[in-house]
């Protein structure tokens, strides 16, 4: 299950909210007079207050636990809110919905699972929340409301599928296993990412234990052999995958993909075209087929799969080109093939498939000849590899900054000096052309649990007006 994580900043404004008998004790006080009422009232909201300390822990069934602070809520105004949870065009959800209220900091303030669609929080106070929604096969999804009066809240929160299909599916099998399978799962996933195969088998089969009749381990058990370079063993794998969940995406592709390694597009077919009768959306399905379509020499099928392929995946399917690419120069569109693959190197210098790929197609053996269609497809295996993976992406990082490092002239050399006076010439002149301006930064905030998993994107909004002046001689401010 994916749980999305918030920054914290502590701040703060008031002493806590009574505890609960401490408020019954309060509400005894209360009856006597006003006159006790407000001392009390004066009492509580002194730091040094008895009854003023750290309510107890949070709570799953939707009641009010305390743990709020003085300042930013009314402690005499506690209400219900009611947070409905719809899909598209306003259908339900199947599956487990967990709702959660968050504070303004981050923190979370109560946890409900919702019940037909809805979950109920009774006494709410008075305060400015978040409501965060999580269902499985959806992107996670947050909507900010404020209890103001003593009158029911109601919220509505609509989802949208997650929009990688493959994901989404997997996400869906992992959640509807117990919780411990879900945690050995990630654990395995985690350690699959970083190549430590020993600990991912030691999680998988903690998991294969608690759930011992599950596809979605038997798929990872499958990815593990593959990472050990045992095909025969993943095939199994993924083949016990298939009988237990015939419709287990990932597990169709993993097959396929093995399948045409070997170059038995024949035998790929079947599992593809189960892939997209299921799922017609997914890129990586189309990538396989495109793949089976230049084994078979259908060369214009290969680039209509290929193209369909990057329309879906978009930045994920970027590792295609080469294979579009490839699929143009069979088809007779040369040009067209060879700028492609050299707008793919642009961006991937290091791919060196492509760089083969290319030079072929520049300096072929004689004139007018081409790659035979099987040699070509074997070339485009590794290209393609992108197809299956794990269920969850593991590359959510943003690349390292020296990950790719431009080209420089050979023999090339400069002298400090120059470059230091030129540089600083530039940043004077820098200075002088914004002195004075607006700007607007968009920002999107993902939030990625230790297991890779990654919540709905936050995108926010700042404008500013930038002024810089000269204060004194080489002083900017």
């Amino acid at each position: 299950m994916r749980v999305g994580q918030g920054c914290t900043m502590a701040h703060d404004v008031g002493a806590e909210v009574p505890t609960r008998e401490q408020w019954a004790e309060l509400g005894a006080v209360m009856k006597c007079s006003l006159l006790v009422m407000a001392i009390s009232c004066g009492l509580c909201l002194s730091a040094d207050a008895p009854w003023c300390q750290q309510a107890p822990g949070l709570q799953s069934d939707g009641q009010y636990p305390g743990g709020l602070r003085v300042g930013s809520e009314n402690l005499l105004v506690a209400v219900s809110v009611e947070v409905e949870v719809k899909g598209p065009n306003g259908q339900g959800i199947a599956g487990p919905v967990y709702v959660s209220l968050l504070k303004d900091n981050g923190q979370v303030f109560l946890t409900a699972m919702a019940k037909d669609g809805k979950a109920l929080f009774a006494n709410v106070p008075k305060s400015e929340l978040t409501a965060e929604v999580v269902a499985p096969g959806y992107e996670t999804a947050k909507k900010t409301f404020q209890v103001l009066d003593k009158n029911e809240v109601k919220v509505r929160v609509d989802l949208k599928p997650m929009t990688d299909k493959e994901a989404a599916a997997s996400d869906r099998g992992i959640s509807a296993l117990n919780p411990k399978a879900q945690k050995e799962i990630g654990r395995a996933l985690q350690a699959l990412r970083a190549n430590r195969n020993a600990d991912a088998r030691n999680y998988l089969e903690a998991a294969q234990r608690a759930a011992p009749n599950s596809a979605e381990v038997e798929y990872l058990f499958g990815v593990y052999a593959a990472q050990m370079n045992d095909m025969k063993l993943a095939d199994s794998y993924w083949m016990r995958a298939l009988e237990l969940n015939p419709s287990h995406l990932s597990a169709l592709l993993a097959v396929s993909q093995d399948l045409l390694h070997q170059r038995k597009a024949a035998q790929a077919r079947p599992y593809l075209e189960r892939a997209l009768e299921i799922e017609p959306s997914s890129w990586r399905a189309h990538t396989l087929q495109a793949q089976a379509d230049l084994l078979d020499g259908k060369q214009q099928d290969a680039v209509k799969e290929a193209e369909r392929a990057i329309e879906l995946g978009h930045e994920r399917a970027a590792p295609i080109e080469p294979l579009l690419a490839h699929a143009l120069y069979e088809s007779g569109e040369k040009d067209r093939a060879i700028q492609t693959l050299q707008e793919y190197l642009k961006g991937h210098p290091g791919d060196a498939n492509a760089a083969k790929l290319l030079d072929r197609f520049e300096h072929p053996v004689t004139a007018g000849s081409s790659p035979e269609p099987a040699e070509s497809a074997a070339d485009m295996t590794d290209v393609s590899g992108v197809a299956t993976a794990l269920p969850v992406a593991s590359n959510w990082m943003p690349a390292d900054v020296d990950e790719k490092i431009p080209a420089v002239e050979a023999g090339a050399s400069c002298a400090l000096t120059e470059v230091l006076q030129k540089a600083g010439a530039q940043l004077v002149r820098f200075v002088q052309d914004v002195d004075r301006y607006t700007a607007t930064e968009h920002l999107v905030h993902e939030s990625i649990n230790k297991y890779g998993m990654a919540g709905a994107p936050e995108k926010r909004t700042f404008d500013y007006v930038v002024s810089i002046e000269q204060v004194r001689p080489g002083f900017l401010a």
